[in-house]
């Protein structure tokens, strides 16, 4: 007769995850429990002439957890100094996790929604684009609710200019 304690499991790529039991129970689900998990019963059959024999095996289970995007921004540079006039400036939405795939993406400048895709381009740089900048991933689960921030500084060419007039005074002078 079989017993809970004939039934083993185990998870494939983790060597430390073992259980005993007809049933298994994973608590507090998260990404990290998706996975493959194996159920391996052994049973020691003894006919009533001859010798015990041991009967084998297994079958496997796959567990997906499904979750809501994770998310960065690049370039991961804070703040990003960019000169004014500069063109085709690209921000992405980096999506680091998601289960399933994000479907997507909003850009927002100082918590106002400004724009949607995975990259928010400005074509032409201007003092205006100073600000905030954080984008959100969906996917059916739900959103990423905002993701890392970049601080957009616009260096304008008039103070550029002006800069490098007091430079050259200051090493003139």
């Amino acid at each position: 007769m079989m017993t809970s304690n004939d039934v083993h499991w185990s998870k494939q790529n983790n060597n430390t995850f073992r259980r005993v039991g007809f049933q298994l129970a994973v608590d507090n689900v998260n990404r990290l429990d998706r996975g493959i998990y194996v159920c391996s019963v052994v049973i020691q059959l003894t006919p009533t002439v001859g010798q015990p024999v041991n009967v084998t095996g297994s079958t496997t289970v796959e567990l997906d957890v499904l979750y809501r995007p994770a998310v960065t921004v690049s370039p991961d540079i804070n703040p990003y100094k960019v000169k004014e006039n500069t063109t085709n400036l690209h921000l992405t939405c980096n999506v680091t996790d998601a289960n399933p795939a994000a479907k997507g993406y909003r850009w927002y400048k100082d918590g106002s929604q400004v724009s949607t895709g995975d990259t928010y381009l400005i074509r032409t740089v201007r003092r205006s684009h100073t600000g905030s900048y954080t984008c959100d991933a969906t996917n059916s689960v739900g959103s990423s609710n905002i993701s890392s921030f970049i601080q957009l500084d616009i260096l304008s060419i008039g103070m550029l200019n002006a800069f490098f007039i007091q430079l050259s005074i200051k090493l003139t002078g």
